[in-house]
């Protein structure tokens, strides 16, 4: 499997997007490149620290223009950033499909990334955004759907959240996973009437292992607090634990929702193999 990430300076958005995505799928080959881009520009200092804390080691240190740097092959598939980079590859004789990964998004349009003129957590949040929609798009078009699904309930009341997915447990019976890795929430689920299961979220291998023994209208929250959480959501082990699990039955992810934490990298890649995702 062969992927282009396309945005206009190749400078953030792309660069971080394909990192993780060759993070997450190490067989495929992920590439990058920018429309406008310089190929005498360096990724800039902010990237590639968030490159590092989020322990996405393949990084490109050099901004590569679309098309002539890019190595493109018949059959590639191509991601773009937003609409406007949609249409100039679009308008181009590219050999295999192009996707806008916004298209439909409930994230809306991304902004533009400048590293150099944003603050540094607007630049994290945008990048992580970047990030979900480029997989939730990858694996949309390629068919590799889990039945995984998310909510997304910022700025909504804890009364609509229970509601909605009171809802869902009646109609689905399946799993909630409670992506608050940040804080062990147990109490908080006490008005769900479901089984609460306490997990070490760090031990995927004992989570897939007991994935055929979990039953349905279950809760998995976290034991502990879980300081780095963006490493573990861009793994390829919660790839194959949300696999092994959502083969029994349907999951449920809900990101934070606490007003302090509805805008973080966290919040937003929390839902980062989701194939559905359930605005509020």
């Amino acid at each position: 499997m062969r992927v282009h990430v396309v945005c206009r300076l190749n400078q953030a958005r792309s660069v971080i997007a394909s990192a993780a995505l060759r993070r997450i799928y190490p067989n495929w080959q992920i590439f990058s490149s920018g429309i406008d881009a310089n190929p005498s520009w360096p990724i800039p200092e902010l990237i590639r620290d968030i490159a590092y804390f989020w322990r996405l080691d393949e990084i490109d240190l050099q901004s590569k223009r679309f098309p002539e740097d890019a190595p493109i092959q018949s059959g590639d598939f191509f991601l773009t950033a937003d609409s406007g980079i949609y249409s100039e590859v679009s308008e181009l004789a590219i050999p295999g499909p192009v996707y806008e990964v916004t298209s439909n998004s409930p994230l809306g349009e991304l902004v533009a990334t400048d590293p150099l003129d944003m603050p540094a957590d607007q630049v994290e949040v945008e990048l992580a955004k970047m990030t979900i929609l480029s997989n939730f798009r990858l694996r949309d078009s390629i068919g590799r759907i889990l039945n995984v699904s998310a909510t997304y309930a910022r700025n909504n009341s804890i009364t609509t959240l229970i509601s909605f997915l009171e809802d869902w447990l009646n109609q689905n019976n399946g799993l909630i996973i409670d992506m608050n890795w940040k804080v062990p929430n147990k109490e908080f689920w006490s008005s769900l009437g479901v089984n609460i299961q306490l997990v070490n979220f760090r031990n995927f291998a004992s989570i897939q292992s007991t994935a055929a023994a979990l039953k349905p209208r279950t809760l998995l929250v976290s034991k502990f607090e879980i300081d780095d959480a963006e490493q573990l959501l861009l793994s390829k082990e919660w790839l194959d634990t949300l696999e092994a699990v959502s083969e029994n039955f349907p999951v449920m992810l809900v990101p934070p929702i606490s007003d302090l934490l509805c805008e973080t990298p966290t919040s937003i890649l929390a839902s980062i193999h989701a194939s559905l995702y359930n605005k509020l």
